[in-house]
């Protein structure tokens, strides 16, 4: 298999519809505070930035949906293995692992959770810097 990750259309909501090399690089232009755009394997994406720790408690829960090529980016002040849930989450995500803007590893279909179900963590397989 081919070190490329296919990832998928949900409930006709493009997460990201497009083939990623594990070799691409994030892009990012911070457009003010909180928003962003960034171009991963020539794919630009409209970003919400989680940089502080209350916005990444916060993430994406909540939200009914992303809209196409919109995403939430993650970012951390030193390179770990940080654990994601899907806690209030209303739609499945993919979920990319970057350090220094590199793509390191890739978690697709993560499941909404399942009421009364506990919470499943998802973790990276190397360090990272940032998620997608």
């Amino acid at each position: 298999m081919s070190s490329f990750a296919k990832f998928r259309w949900y409930f006709g909501i493009t997460v990201l519809a497009l083939m990623i090399p594990t070799s691409a690089y994030l892009k990012i232009k911070a457009t003010s505070f909180r928003q962003g755009t960034g171009t991963i394997a020539g794919q630009e994406l409209q970003l919400n930035i989680a940089s502080t720790p209350q916005a990444r408690a916060k993430g994406l829960s909540g939200r009914a949906t992303l809209e196409r090529n919109q995403g939430m980016l993650f970012l951390f002040t030193a390179p770990g293995v940080y654990g994601f849930w899907m806690k209030d989450m209303k739609f499945p995500i993919d979920i990319i692992w970057l350090n220094d803007r590199k793509v390191v590893d890739l978690t697709p279909n993560v499941p909404v959770p399942v009421k009364g179900q506990p919470l499943e963590s998802y973790v990276p397989l190397k360090p990272v810097n940032a998620v997608l």
